[in-house]
């Protein structure tokens, strides 16, 4: 029995399919609906072959649901969240978040319409936004080997690249029966590892691959964006050498770093994503008229990615690198950089064992010594001092925060970075409270990049230095994380281990739960919003969920729920069909909130009477429905009047004084129209 794929089909009693997006040699793409998830649209990847032994497809899906972990453990907002793997009737099938946007092959085409190709100021910017992705997975060893125009995408909400199709599904897809025999046979290597020309020569040739070997393929995808050739027309097929420096005409910096990235000789190339941003930040400030950098700041999301120097020889397009990546290294937005420190290399400091070829080994010895010099990047802030932290990272491959916690950081002399005494203690007691109160370290340096930049706009791209001209914004950035824990140490231990983890999915099963208190969504975030403003009033009217300040909005949530199961914060009213008046009597600090339900008949008429100290105090309620809501956040206390639907209302009561407010809420009934209720 073939496997239907038509519009509407439900796919493993839970997707629904809507319509195919595209295909290829490996399968068919397709947007689906979600229907445990309230409809979220999501992506389903359909594999092929059909397989017709029991003993390959077993082999093929190990190896496969070995690949899809690496990618289920991939959580960055620029990659499309791996969500399940299952089979249907000899296929294999992959589900990912939908990103709603376009690839950068097809802004292309339609520019090339127009007579136009990408523009030196946008490529600059683009480089910097996909650069930090691809340090995350190198971070974590693992190398996408597939980056091409047509697997980036231009994502529509925050126009942002989002890297996508990470490949081993091509390698696994590939790996079938040969037609007439009964053998398993591997596709040849050259269809397995990324496209002909974006991939670089030893990839091709040798199934050879290294962080550099991403940073070959995103320089290739560059040269198509800004001249609109393929790499097939600038590509000698013979020598593999490129010709294109008459075709362009781009900044003389620009030029060289796209020459090094595609260095025919691996030891010529930039080795990881960190130089190839240094090399842009350094463009950029030489340059009379920098490009407008309209995001986090750049030195926000340089990353140390201590990666091993051996390559990886696989079929799959995602390869993981075989020495483990320190956990404790930041994989996206850091605080403000120090200068680099010089180190001593001693054998105990230097622990990779490289197989590489010996020519390669060779070119790399100065730039392993920039992988282990001291840098931008882990611990607190980034600041690095000397042989105490290169220590933690070579002689733990798997540091964990409660490693992290027994270690301290900044031991040696502070003198030696141009660092003060007091600067330093500052900057350790930031740590230290961070540590204990376990929240993450990525997230925490991204979020207090967002507020610096909020509360400093003028500081937008600037690069923090070591020197005493910076002393006041490095003060003023540990001010801010400073003042942010105070802020957040009111949060749950679990509800703050989970800051930079909370997606849309959760917020979705929270409801439900609400849902099962009789309230609604908007009950609950009415309760969130108070204590949310309360500590961050300067995000009132702003977009900030999809931030770094909305994972705080998110963990309140999840506190406030949980509070509410516990019987805080919520009450379920009742009343007999003798009894005309209800009352309730509560206390709220600043920020808190309360949140009331009854069940109510249609046509009744009804007092409801909120008395409070002050007039700072949001008054909501709610109609069963949410189409017929008689107060919404008013300062107005009072509504009377003939009830609109049956079921029941929600009330919440959110304080916005700065001191404690004691409260009564009052229901009262004309027992001429009241009816009997159903409880």
């Amino acid at each position: 029995m073939n496997l239907s794929m038509d519009s509407g089909v439900v796919l493993n009693e839970r997707y629904r399919l809507l319509r195919q997006l595209g295909h290829s040699s490996v399968g068919c793409t397709y947007l689906v609906e979600d229907t445990h998830r309230f409809n979220e649209l999501c992506v389903i990847k359909k594999l092929i072959p059909q397989l017709s032994h029991a003993e390959q497809l077993q082999k093929i899906e190990e190896l496969f649901e070995r690949e899809a972990k690496v990618l289920y453990k991939l959580q960055h907002p620029q990659i499309p969240r791996f969500r399940e793997l299952f089979r249907l009737q000899n296929h294999l099938f992959l589900v990912q978040d939908y990103i709603q946007g376009q690839t950068y092959r097809d802004i292309l085409s339609f520019r090339q319409l127009q007579g136009q190709v990408f523009t030196e100021e946008e490529i600059t910017q683009f480089l910097k936004h996909i650069l930090p992705v691809l340090a995350y997975i190198h971070a974590r060893g693992i190398i996408h080997r597939d980056i091409s125009p047509d697997n980036i995408i231009l994502r529509h909400s925050d126009q942002l690249p989002v890297l996508i199709d990470f490949g081993s599904v091509k390698q696994l897809a590939t790996t079938g029966t040969q037609p007439g025999s009964t053998q398993p046979v591997t596709i040849a290597i050259a269809t397995q590892l990324g496209q002909m020309g974006y991939a670089p020569p030893e990839q091709i040739q040798n199934g050879l691959v290294y962080p550099h070997s991403d940073l070959y393929a995103l320089a290739a995808t560059v040269l198509t964006l800004l001249t609109g050739k393929q790499p097939a027309q600038i590509l000698e097929p013979h020598s593999l050498s490129w010709d294109w420096k008459r075709d362009l005409v781009v900044s003389s910096k620009l030029k060289n770093l796209l020459i090094s990235m595609l260095a025919k000789n691996v030891s010529d190339r930039p080795q990881s994503t960190r130089e190839v941003l240094e090399i842009l930040n350094q463009a950029q400030a030489q340059s009379l008229q920098p490009a407008v950098i309209t995001s986090q700041p750049t030195q926000a999301t340089l990353v140390v990615a201590q990666l091993s120097s051996t390559p990886v020889t696989t079929g799959s397009s995602v390869a993981t690198s075989p020495t483990p990546v320190p956990s404790s290294v930041p994989s996206s937005p850091t605080p403000p950089q120090l200068n680099s420190v010089s180190l001593s290399q001693d054998n105990s400091t230097m622990t990779s064992t490289s197989t590489r070829p010996s020519n390669f080994l060779h070119g790399c010895l100065g730039k392993l010594t920039l992988v282990l010099l001291l840098s931008i990047g882990s611990g607190m802030m980034g600041w690095l001092a000397g042989k105490t932290w290169l220590d933690q990272i070579t002689q733990n491959n798997t540091p964990s925060e409660s490693s992290d916690k027994s270690t301290t950081v900044f031991t040696d002399n502070p003198s030696s970075s141009g660092i003060s005494d007091q600067e330093w203690k500052r900057k350790n007691e930031i740590q230290s409270r961070r540590l204990n109160l376990g929240i993450d370290s990525q997230f925490f340096y991204n979020l207090v990049d967002q507020l610096f930049q909020s509360e400093y706009p003028a500081m937008q791209g600037k690069i923090l230095t070591n020197k005493p001209e910076d002393d006041q914004w490095r003060e003023k950035w540990d001010k801010i994380a400073a003042d942010l824990l105070d802020k957040l140490s009111f949060l749950s231990p679990k509800a703050l281990k989970d800051l930079g983890k909370y997606t849309q999915a959760q917020r979705n099963l929270w409801i439900q739960e609400a849902n099962r208190l009789h309230l609604s969504s908007r009950a609950l975030y009415d309760l969130a919003d108070g204590t949310f403003f309360y500590y961050f009033p300067e995000q009132k009217n702003q977009e900030f969920i999809t931030q770094p300040i909305g994972q705080v909005w998110n963990a309140i949530i999840f506190d406030r729920l949980e509070t509410m199961r516990s019987g805080k914060f919520y009450e379920k009213l009742n009343l007999s069909e003798s009894e005309l008046e209800t009352q309730s009597n509560g206390r709220l600090e600043p920020g808190e909130g309360n949140a009331y339900v009854i069940r109510l008949n249609a046509s009744e008429t009804v007092k409801i009477a909120l008395k409070a100290d002050n007039k700072d105090t949001l008054f909501s309620i709610y109609s069963p429905t949410g189409k017929n809501n008689l107060l919404e956040d008013s300062q107005e206390h009072q509504w009377s009047g003939e009830l609109p639907e049956n079921g029941f209302y929600e009330i919440t009561i959110v304080s916005q004084s700065k001191k404690p407010l004691d409260y009564q809420l009052t229901i009262s009934f004309d027992n001429s129209f009241l009816k009997p209720r159903d409880y």
